[in-house]
């Protein structure tokens, strides 16, 4: 992979990182951390969302015909119907919907941050570097802090001492490696 698309992608991982960041207005201007923590944790959301090509045969048994294309009243009404069922005590009805596949730029930027030898991971410091990468992803899951500590054997407050730290470490390093991204991302 060249520099220059990985530099892009890494641009574009950091920039959705601030921009998350500030939607959910973090107390003041977000710093590097937390950028390459939401980045992180979208990558963290794409990973269930890709196609399981081994059980999609169990899911094949839908028509060939396109779907229907709703609109916002038809949703609504399906909405409204599904809660006056819910009031008469029926059960919701059992429709499994699928969530839609990721985006390709979605996967490029999962792949970018989780690749073994280019991966965000290589930026970390410290003697226990697989435990601590998968701390913060745990975390970027939403698994329980009580869980992650109980399989890490650490303390809750070492948790959140192991993600406040890394995180760093990723963002410096990524600030060494792309200087101008950080530059003009914040």
């Amino acid at each position: 992979m060249s520099d220059f698309i990985t530099a892009d992608r890494v641009r574009e991982c950091i920039e959705i990182g601030y921009e998350k960041a500030r939607i959910l207005e973090m107390g003041g201007e977000p710093k590097p951390g937390d950028a390459v923590w939401f980045a992180i944790q979208g990558a963290m959301e794409t990973l269930p969302r890709l196609p399981d090509r081994e059980a999609g045969w169990l899911y094949s048994q839908r028509s060939c015909w396109p779907e229907i294309a709703h609109d916002h009243v038809d949703k609504l009404d399906a909405y409204i119907a599904e809660l006056d069922r819910l009031k008469m005590g029926e059960d919701p009805s059992r429709i499994t919907i699928r969530t839609p596949p990721p985006s390709p730029k979605a996967i490029a930027r999962m792949e970018l941050i989780f690749d073994l030898h280019t991966g965000w991971h290589r930026y970390l410091k410290g003697r226990n570097k697989p435990r601590d990468w998968k701390v913060i992803c745990r975390l970027c899951q939403g698994q329980r802090v009580a869980a992650i500590a109980r399989e890490a054997r650490c303390d809750k407050r070492t948790v959140y001492d192991i993600r406040s730290r890394q995180l760093e470490h990723i963002a410096v390093g990524l600030r060494e490696e792309y200087r101008e991204l950080f530059e003009v991302a914040a």
